[in-house]
């Protein structure tokens, strides 16, 4: 199984960092004074490392012909630790020291890699690095959850750059990647598509001009993003993910056995350590026929249900999970293989709740309005049903979408400094059920602890 693993250079003076933080990406295609691929010779260590690394020069990109053997600074003993393993390979950028030589440094805001599958990036770089015509490469995984993608590149999908220059396609091979040739000078956005896969929409583009950049100095190059800017040569990297067609699909009924429309049906999935998912990955509503289908589900194991996060009710439907579940951690686990469709996923739903607005003032105990407080309500089983920062506006007011026929606890808080100590303040009063579809309620926040800071 092929992952991209890619570890990053730092090109500032070496000193050791406690916290990194990175402004930004950074391509393997902005060569700087020397690009080398090398050999390491001796390893940095494991964990938070041992120290530096060296290395074996094999092929000089950019710089000096002479480099031969390399130490690598690693930034050991920090978070911005980046291992170099004994006998692999890695593509390293180097830069000039203040007031010294040029030197090579490994860690988590930079630009280098180890390389395992990545030849085509390599290929990539001598091209660029001898100037030639410019070259966009990249890899399409297949997702995995919403914000991982599996190892395993998705063969014979079609790459599509359209833009400055018109449309440039190409087919990615038997593991995954791809090379886009042709492509005229000016921006271009990236579009990938099989028939069974669906592109993935989350990494909406960030959108440059030539203004912007100009101002900025630099241009953002996203590896995830499907947007990019074509130059005479040089290249890019671009990665892309798409949805494995997998489906659940069924019918949404009333007590009563007519169909229901336009609710919305969620797939919850569950994760790594077996822990089901709060929100849904995917959701939809119900047709006119009360029929639903859940598509863009990866291979795994999904509970499907109505109203059924695990944190909020979003919905006048009181929740339930497949079979008859009153929520989803007691819905039964659906085991979907890849790009498997199940069918027959019926579901019934009670009667739609009607809505009360709850109008909620927060108080101190002197009768001073609470600003930016924190709200929760928990229902009768004590599941929170609905959480917000900062809720509550300068006259401590704040406002609630709850249901008739429930039993609710509604809970306010807020920590906060003053001088050298902790002050927490929390107040709640439930449980309350309503009758009307207006109400307002009043809660009295109190000093709960304060805790002196330590020196």
């Amino acid at each position: 199984m092929g992952k991209l693993t890619t570890l990053l250079i730092l090109f500032f003076p070496f000193s050791m960092i406690w916290a990194c933080s990175c402004a930004g990406f950074s391509s393997p295609c902005n060569l700087s004074s020397a690009v080398v691929i090398a050999r390491v010779i001796r390893d940095s260590g494991d964990g938070w490392g041992k120290g530096p690394g060296r290395v074996k020069v094999e092929e000089v990109l950019k710089g000096p012909r002479s480099l031969d053997e390399i130490e690598v600074e690693t930034a050991a003993g920090t978070s911005c630790y980046g291992r170099l393993e004994l006998g692999k390979r890695y593509v390293l950028y180097g830069g000039i020291r203040e007031n010294g030589p040029l030197g090579f440094s490994i860690g988590s805001c930079g630009q280098s890699f180890q390389i395992g599958e990545d030849e085509y990036l390599l290929d990539a770089l001598r091209n660029a690095a001898r100037n030639g015509p410019f070259l966009v490469v990249g890899k399409v995984f297949a997702k995995s959850d919403a914000y991982s993608y599996s190892g395993d590149g998705i063969s014979d999908v079609r790459v599509i750059a359209e833009g400055a220059g018109g449309k440039v396609e190409t087919i990615t091979d038997s593991v995954g990647y791809y090379r886009l040739l042709g492509l005229t000078p000016g921006r271009y956005r990236l579009t990938a598509s099989h028939a069974s896969y669906s592109q993935d929409t989350s990494r909406e583009p960030r959108e440059e001009t030539d203004e912007s950049v100009k101002k900025r100095g630099f241009e953002f190059s996203d590896p995830w993003s499907p947007s990019l800017r074509a130059g005479e040569s040089g290249c890019e990297v671009r990665h892309l993910g798409l949805w494995p067609e997998g489906k659940i699909s069924g019918r949404i009924s009333g007590v009563d056995g007519k169909p229901v429309d336009g609710v919305e049906v969620g797939a919850y999935g569950v994760d790594v350590r077996g822990r089901l998912e709060t929100r849904p990955l995917h959701s939809v509503k119900t047709n006119g026929d009360g029929d639903y289908t859940l598509n863009k589900l990866p291979a795994g194991q999904y509970v499907v249900g109505v109203n059924a996060d695990k944190y909020a009710d979003k919905s006048p439907f009181p929740p339930v999970a497949y079979p008859a579940a009153r929520d989803a951690e007691s819905g039964e686990r659906l085991t979907l293989a890849n790009l498997e469709e199940r069918k027959g996923i019926d579901l019934t739903v009670q009667p739609a709740r009607r809505p009360v607005d709850v109008k909620v003032l927060v108080t101190m105990e002197n009768g001073s309005p609470a600003e930016k407080m924190v709200l929760m309500v928990e229902d009768s089983r004590g599941i929170q049903r609905y959480f917000k920062m900062e809720a509550t506006n300068a006259q401590g007011l704040a406002s609630l979408r709850l249901y008739q026929g429930a039993k609710y606890v509604i809970q306010s808080a807020k920590s906060t400094f003053v001088g050298r100590s902790l002050f927490e303040y929390t107040g709640e009063v439930g449980p309350l059920s309503f009758d009307e579809t207006t109400a307002s309620v009043h809660i009295v926040v109190r000093l709960k602890e304060k805790t002196p800071l330590r020196r």
